[in-house]
């Protein structure tokens, strides 16, 4: 057994691959599993010749037949070595000496699995200095005139020249002395080496092969990483620890991983090392936090260590030792402790949720980091159903939606220095003392959670010592679908001028706000709801949303954080009690309700309100088909006298004015005598261009400045609408719709005061 460098090995032997192996496979392509393994093991060869450190690639096993070393195993492996040579050697023309003699050597290696892969690698071995590699190797060499079109269907062809345009975005920016360098090492040093394992007393033969790699099913990803983990740990922890770990990896934790994963259509192995990913995400969230070069996205975080960690996708060994490394013994013990609480509480608590699905969200792995965290620090049984509520609903409701790996390892953080605060202590009177602790607030309120949230839950936790009864009242309304933790704006009305909270009144507001926001109401196509709410605010202030420039009167949607904070939740919370607003309409909505949650009384509310309003908010009080125009649930309000109608979020989209529109409905009624075909609503996708309203195509009506515009259509030449002004016999034809406009405009003018002598 030797052990080698490619280079010293084509010194000695040609290799080759023989005509029983499969097609090159590390650059295949579409295949996500292989492209993390193609960029991990380039990465870990270029780090190991950059930093100049020694990198072992295991054993390679050939069969010597005098100076050809036919591979058994090592394919892979030796032909990425052989595509760096490659690469490398073409960078570096212009400094390396003897180019003919290291040409002859590279040649010495060669496929026989397909002619065409044969004649491919020795013809890119023949013309290595004569091309010039930019950007893309690949498009250079298929542009090259011996390159035969044939080829693009070769597999191994196809995966080379993925595998050096890779070597190219991970070497392509380095300078021409770094390359040098590079090559010095890798040509030179004993840096990248294998142990050849010769096998002559065999001939390579189709049954050799089968033996040798059909011995059984091919060790998955969980059996190579515990045996990793096996030698790893030796000499880092204590050998007892160590025994009772693999002991009940290999009995008490399988039956546990095996009965959980039975009926998630995946297998034990698949969900035991998704486990251990999962776990070292929670573990190292600092490390990994500080060492990530970007925030992906969830489309494009697989890049990443963390989502591979979370999304159970390929781990180097090597990244694997940079995770344990740090304070390996306490990781076992972190490891240890959730695995033993699983095992007790997972039909209770199920721990292991997150193991159900192949691509957990942010979200679910915050979620699991609750129980991890429960383990690590606070440990004690009888504290987990406070912890499990408090801090389920601070990631329910985390900013930032869950949007970035950033914010999700800002929630792990945060998650973690809130179960390291309250230690082996009850979670209740640790939370109630919290405001004691501003640091701890402050770390948590940064970028992962409202500060407003963790002032609430502080609230709560205090009502519940003071009175346990609060506790079941409070779990009663924190899970409704619009709620989810945050029932702050209710025990805001139920407190007295002293900030006691008087409990009837709170279950009053809590019990009323539960029913009205329920589907039946928040997806009522006639907007009551909204109406009545519409009608209890002024101009200024009104319950709608802001979204950016627009605002919104709120969607019935609430599968996800981001679907209720903003919609409903966003009134919740700036129709909270204050200084300044002592009377928010939300409750004074809830007051004159009276109990009474229905569409009857809505409509009562709303219609006593009705006479007090004389602004642009009574056209969408009278009539719900204003609201319906808006798919998109908003609205652009310019002025008073401006205000757009949107089908989506913009003016660039489908979008109508809302007087022009309030008057197209008010002609469909029957007292002006017109039928469907006399009128036409002209909505537009411009804001350089008024939306209006035809009349028997002869009248557009647009309103501008605060006034209706009336024009006669008329045709040009080319038969294209133009628009003149109306004369005053022609409004006297169309006095009906003139009447019509000013009865619009009446609908929100002030009545004149009649002074009485």
């Amino acid at each position: 057994m030797a052990k080698l460098t490619l280079w010293k090995a084509l010194e000695q032997y040609h290799i080759v691959i023989p005509t029983i192996q499969r097609d090159y496979a590390q650059g295949r392509k579409n295949d996500p599993k292989i492209a993390q393994i193609r960029k991990t093991f380039l990465q870990a060869l270029v780090q190991s010749l950059t930093e100049n450190q020694e990198l072992e690639l295991d054993f390679v096993y050939g069969s010597l037949n005098y100076k050809t070393l036919e591979l058994l195993d090592g394919q892979q492996r030796l032909t990425t070595l052989f595509l760096l040579h490659c690469y490398l050697v073409n960078k570096n023309k212009a400094n390396i000496n003897e180019i003919d003699l290291i040409k002859k050597q590279l040649q010495k290696f060669s496929y026989q699995t397909r002619t065409s892969s044969k004649l491919f690698i020795s013809q890119l071995v023949e013309k290595l200095v004569e091309m010039e590699w930019s950007d893309k190797p690949s498009v250079a060499i298929e542009n090259e005139a011996w390159f035969l079109a044939v080829w693009r269907k070769d597999p191994t062809i196809i995966a080379i020249l993925t595998m050096l345009d890779e070597l190219e975005t991970l070497l392509g920016s380095k300078h021409t002395d770094e390359l040098d360098e590079l090559w010095v090492r890798l040509s030179s040093h004993s840096i990248l080496n294998f142990y050849l394992l010769p096998m002559n007393e065999f001939s390579l033969t189709d049954e050799l092969y089968i033996k040798m790699n059909a011995r059984g099913v091919q060790l998955t990803e969980f059996e190579n990483f515990k045996a990793w983990l096996q030698g790893f740990l030796e000499n880092k922890i204590d050998t007892s620890k160590a025994n009772t770990f693999f002991q009940s990896i290999d009995t008490k934790w399988t039956d546990l991983i095996w009965t959980t994963s039975k009926d998630w259509n995946k297998s034990f192995d698949a969900s035991f090392i998704h486990f251990f990913k999962i776990c070292l995400l929670c573990e190292h969230q600092k490390y990994l936090s500080k060492n990530q070069k970007s925030d992906y996205t969830d489309e494009k975080d697989i890049e990443s260590l963390v989502s591979r960690l979370r999304l159970n996708l390929f781990i180097s060994q090597k990244q694997y030792m940079d995770l344990f490394s740090n304070e390996v013994s306490n990781t076992i013990d972190n490891l240890t402790a959730l695995l033993d609480f699983a095992v007790v509480h997972q039909s209770k608590h199920n721990v292991f949720k997150i193991l159900s699905t192949d691509k957990p969200s942010y979200e679910e792995q915050a979620n699991f980091a609750t129980a991890y965290y429960f383990t690590k620090y606070i440990q004690n049984i009888d504290q987990f159903e406070d912890w499990k509520r408090i801090s389920g609903w601070l990631v329910k409701n985390a900013k930032g939606y869950y949007n970035s790996e950033k914010l999700m390892l800002s929630v792990l953080e945060a998650l973690e220095q809130l179960a390291m605060y309250i230690g082996h202590e009850s979670v209740l009177y640790k939370i109630s003392t919290l405001h004691q602790h501003q640091n701890i607030i402050e770390l948590c309120s940064k970028t992962a959670f409202e500060k407003s949230h963790i002032e609430h839950e502080i609230e709560k936790a205090k009502l519940i010592l003071q009175d346990q009864a609060w506790k079941e009242l409070l779990k009663k309304y924190e899970e409704h679908n619009y709620f989810y933790g945050r029932v702050d704006f209710l025990l805001d009305y139920a407190k007295a001028d002293d900030q006691s909270i008087c409990i009837e009144k709170f279950t009053y507001y809590a019990e009323t706000a539960k029913k009205l926001f329920d589907d039946v109401f928040i997806k009522d196509k006639e907007y009551r709801l909204h109406r009545s709410l519409l009608s209890l605010g002024d101009s200024l202030n009104n319950y709608f949303v802001k979204r950016g420039r627009n605002l919104s009167f709120c969607s019935a949607t609430y599968n996800s954080y981001r679907d209720r904070a903003e919609n409903w939740r966003d009134v919740f919370d700036h129709n909270r009690v204050s200084a300044n607003n002592k009377y928010p309409q939300l409750k004074i909505l809830l007051d004159m309700l009276e109990g009474d949650v229905s569409f009857e009384k809505l409509n009562a509310i709303r219609n006593q309100k009705l006479a007090q309003i004389y602004d642009w908010r009574k056209y969408f009080i009278l009539d719900a088909k204003i609201f319906k125009y808006c798919s998109g649930t908003q609205i652009r309000k310019d002025s008073d006298d401006l205000i757009f109608l949107l089908k989506k979020s913009k003016l660039s989209g489908t979008h109508a004015e809302l007087r022009s529109y309030v008057l197209y409905h008010t002609l469909q009624t029957a007292e002006y005598g017109l039928i469907d075909t006399d009128l036409d609503y002209l909505s537009v996708s411009s804001r350089e261009i008024m939306p209006s309203l035809k009349v028997q195509n002869r009248l557009r009506v647009t309103f501008k400045n605060g006034v209706f515009i009336n024009e006669i259509i008329e045709k040009n030449v080319e038969e294209i609408d133009v628009f003149r002004p109306i004369t005053s016999e022609e409004m006297q034809e169309f006095k009906n719709i003139i009447e019509a406009q000013q009865q619009v405009l009446d609908e929100i003018k002030y009545p004149e005061i009649v002074e009485v002598a």
